[in-house]
């Protein structure tokens, strides 16, 4: 591919992956401020519904009720205009794993292998990188099938210790720091996710 082109590709694809990331960290914040600040539903009818708890809030000239259902409401349907916010998380995955291929991948002579650790060829390199992200998903499922019920702060001790070094694909000659970020960031939140359901 045309360096030229590469770097303009380069540079979008990590413009899109920073916005990207801000929107769904923005978007988690939210979230986290709308949980840690709901109150119990003044209506009896509320309540009969399934409220669990609801804010009122004021922005831009208008009112706003938000109203939180554990389950879903009782005794009648979801929503058809239910919004999602999964686009910026899809988004922020999507655009990294574009990152990877763009940075580490494409340019694995250069970014993903250290010669003075392996000689590795490229095709190589490249197959252990995919093999340390397959291995990662397995581990994520794993994690989510067989830990849950553990405590938060065990898990969270226990996945630090096991991604902060200890472990590595520089152990085999590849500098593949953004793979192990991507497996890393869902390992974490296999924990953080499980401690959240508490």
């Amino acid at each position: 591919m045309d360096a030229y082109l590469l770097d303009w590709l380069n540079l979008l694809v990590r413009w899109l992956h920073l916005v990207a990331g801000i929107a769904w960290i923005g978007a988690s914040f939210y979230f986290v401020m709308l949980d840690s600040s709901l109150s119990q539903p003044k209506r009896e009818s509320d309540v009969a519904r399934g409220v669990s708890g609801e804010l009122w809030a004021v922005h831009g000239g208008g009112f706003y009720v938000s109203q939180k259902f554990l389950l879903g409401p009782q005794g009648e349907p979801l929503s058809d205009d239910l919004h999602w916010s999964k686009w910026e998380a899809y988004t922020t995955w999507l655009s990294g794993m574009g990152m990877l291929a763009l940075v580490y991948w494409l340019g694995a002579s250069t970014y993903l292998i250290d010669r003075s650790v392996l000689a590795l060829t490229p095709p190589v390199a490249i197959a252990i990188s995919i093999g340390v992200l397959v291995a990662g998903w397995i581990v994520y499922d794993a994690l989510c099938r067989l830990l849950t019920g553990r405590d938060f702060a065990e898990l969270k001790a226990e996945s630090d210790v096991l991604l902060d070094g200890h472990v590595g694909p520089e152990r085999v000659g590849l500098e593949d720091h953004a793979g192990v970020a991507a497996v890393g960031g869902s390992v974490r939140d296999v924990a953080e996710g499980i401690g959240s359901r508490r």
